[in-house]
């Protein structure tokens, strides 16, 4: 596919520089990947907002990812930018200002599923987490709604292998649609958490929610949730996952599930809050947590 960098822009003006970019994510040594995978963040989807040239950005990062001909150093990063791009997708779809450039990204995102899925099935187990966390941000797409049941099963067989903390597996499985109401009983706090959220609706998941945000967030607790293994955390990472969940142990119910609601201070997108959904984000700005 020819494209006319020239013609499209980015958060800083024409997309002149794009390809050079890309190109550096195949042959440039680290400290160009590192720029490269910069500008995807900050120029090409900053702040979760795409402009005309993120979509043919998402069609190269995706043929780079199929092809085998990314730098083995950036496919954590590289994602990540897709399941963000799918997030701007699905959170901006009823924005009126970005609805000339949406369809194009919309297609761009589902034509990357089929390309990371595999990427999910031969992940090294202290990235499975990470890989799950994307794909499911893809998968949200609606058009791929068929494709949600193979990718719940696939994250199943993940987390019964141990590969990282059972309520981020659980975020991942509510995220495609799996009910997960028998896990509000579960002995592990967080896992009741995560599944209450999912379940807010479920009386049982209201009280849990409720009793969460009554206790005090622990100091100093405004982080990023989630993070590459490839590439620093920033606090401006968007928040796809209660990573701090994990943090505290079994009976520490307070601490760990207001977490939940504190995570959101150090959101990335604007709509980060309408992923939270309407009990949480009530509650939250009850207890000032935004």
């Amino acid at each position: 596919m020819t494209v006319e960098w020239s013609r499209l822009g980015h958060a800083y003006g024409r997309a002149i520089d794009t390809p050079g970019h890309l190109a550096a994510l195949e042959f440039g040594d680290a400290e160009a990947r590192e720029a490269a995978l910069n500008h995807l963040d900050m120029a090409v989807l900053r702040q979760g907002f795409p402009d005309t040239a993120t979509a043919p950005a998402v069609w190269a990062v995706t043929a780079l990812l199929a092809e085998g001909r990314a730098h083995p150093d950036t496919i954590e990063s590289l994602l990540e930018f897709l399941g963000d791009a799918a997030m701007s997708a699905i959170d901006l779809s009823d924005d009126r200002y970005f609805a000339k450039i949406l369809p194009d990204l919309a297609d761009a995102v589902e034509q990357a599923y089929p390309v990371v899925l595999p990427l999910l099935r031969a992940s090294p187990p202290d990235r499975a987490l990470f890989r799950a966390e994307n794909l499911v941000a893809i998968a949200r797409m609606r058009s791929l709604a068929d494709r949600r049941e193979e990718l719940a099963v696939l994250i199943l067989e993940w987390s019964e292998r141990g590969a990282g903390p059972q309520a981020e597996w659980l975020h991942c499985l509510g995220q495609v649609g799996v009910d997960l109401r028998d896990r509000l009983i579960d002995p592990d706090p967080a896992v009741r958490l995560q599944a209450a959220l999912v379940h807010e609706d479920d009386p049982r998941g209201r009280e849990l929610i409720l009793a969460a945000l009554a206790e005090p967030p622990p100091p100093g607790e405004c982080v990023s949730s989630r993070s590459s293994p490839q590439r620093s955390a920033s606090p401006l990472t968007s928040t796809r996952s209660p990573r701090l969940l994990a943090r505290w142990p079994v009976g520490t119910v307070g601490p760990a599930s207001t977490t939940a609601g504190a995570r959101w201070c150090g959101s990335r997108s604007p709509s980060d809050t309408r992923r939270a959904g309407p009990l949480l984000n009530r509650s939250a700005r009850w207890f000032g947590l935004w």
